[in-house]
């Protein structure tokens, strides 16, 4: 795993998709989940650079725009009763975005 991919799974915001998405994980490596941005970028219907330049590693702190935060939130919601998540799994809100958003 290189150095920036090291830190952006670090990244708070990270982590929020990561608990939020769980049918979006990857095989997890050396114990940090990663994401299939890919899937995600697909599902929400952007590009997969628009969803990276998110967890930018030299940025001071990452950042969302509200149409992001609420396709997300959308995602998260559809993963309920999905095989392979948790039953006590709680969706995504627009609250848990709001220390990101821009």
């Amino acid at each position: 795993m290189s150095d920036n991919n090291a830190i952006i799974v670090e990244r708070p915001l990270y982590k929020l998709l990561a608990k939020g998405l769980p049918t979006f994980h990857k095989t997890r490596v050396s114990g940090s989940v990663h994401l299939r941005i890919g899937a995600i970028a697909a599902a929400i219907d952007m590009a997969p650079q628009g969803i990276y330049k998110r967890f930018e590693p030299g940025a001071e702190r990452n950042t969302i725009t509200i149409r992001m935060a609420r396709a997300l939130i959308e995602l998260s919601n559809a993963e309920v009763g999905k095989d392979g998540v948790p039953a006590d799994f709680q969706p995504l809100t627009l609250e848990d975005f709001n220390p990101y958003l821009t």
